[in-house]
């Protein structure tokens, strides 16, 4: 008898088991197959969406659910790494909303410089205030507008111009500052003003000097409808220095254009002017000055 009440004991704890095993089973089943709840995203860049084709100038929109502070960082790179803009912004309060977790807006207009390669990416993040790291990136593929091939490419330099306008220091911000891009290889090793004013052409008529510690170039002052004062300029590739230059021509003509640059030494370019009038006609036969660099 005793026997028997064992028996069935052993019977009803085994269906309990297994009863429970059984129900465990299913409700894991329903709980893990179940859709989630999306979780909020800290970033949303809403403008420029993915493969959007940009131009320096850029307009960034988004909206930011703010976590710890009210501070953006915007990051535009192409597709060689180089950095071509890396700046912090504000997000203000959209819809009156505020306080920690409500959503604010992200705008700026973000210049940048020139690419080195048809694509690259935007980043927008934040920086975790505890440990420094950049938390809640989105990334975002882009298409530079602006991308031109390469003005010159000599032994694996390459010179680019660069307009870099300032839209946070300038009301209205009218022209450009005038600035030379020098990429090594691809990446971008030294941008360099060439001049404060906006009147200055953007250079051209890049040329590496036979040594490869100068590059030569014509910049020239607008004037009215056409250029005028066009003059060579040279930068030291070791310090990334204008150096100075001389020539024996005392020619008082002012208006005049530059067609060719071409090194004769390593340290003297040959330069063909071509002087025209006020009215940027050609008034004279085209003339060659020496240039020597000022030791």
């Amino acid at each position: 008898m005793n026997k028997q009440k064992a028996t069935l004991l052993l019977v009803i704890i085994i269906v309990i088991v297994a009863v429970v095993a059984v129900g465990g089973f299913i409700l894991y089943q329903y709980l893990t197959t179940q859709p989630k709840e999306p979780t909020q995203q800290a970033i949303t860049v809403t403008k420029p969406i993915a493969n959007q084709t940009i131009t320096s100038p850029v307009d960034v929109f988004g909206d930011y659910h703010a976590n710890s502070g009210t501070t953006i960082n915007i990051r535009i790179k192409d597709n060689n790494e180089n950095i071509l803009s890396d700046i912090l912004t504000m997000a203000g309060p959209k819809y009156g909303g505020m306080g920690l977790g409500a959503p604010i807006i992200i705008m700026d207009y973000v210049t940048y410089l020139p690419p080195s390669s048809p694509q690259g990416s935007m980043e927008v993040f934040e920086i975790d205030q505890k440990n420094g790291t950049e938390i809640n990136k989105v990334s975002i593929p882009v298409i530079f507008g602006d991308y031109v091939a390469d003005q010159t490419t000599e032994n694996g330099y390459t010179f680019k111009s660069i307009e870099q306008w300032n839209f946070k220091q300038e009301n209205p911000p009218y022209h450009p500052n005038r600035l030379l891009g020098v990429y090594k290889d691809g990446k971008l090793v030294k941008t360099i003003r060439i001049a404060n004013t906006y009147t200055y052409a953007e250079p051209t008529l890049f040329t590496l000097s036979p040594d490869q510690k100068y590059v030569a170039f014509k910049t020239a002052i607008y004037g009215g409808s056409c250029t005028y004062w066009a003059k060579p300029i040279v930068i030291n590739l070791n310090n990334f220095l204008i150096d100075g230059l001389e020539t024996s021509n005392k020619s008082d003509i002012t208006w005049q254009d530059i067609k060719e640059i071409r090194w004769v030494s390593d340290n003297t370019i040959e330069v063909s002017m071509s002087p025209v009038d006020s009215s940027c006609l050609p008034n004279l036969l085209p003339i060659k000055l020496n240039y020597s660099i000022v030791k």
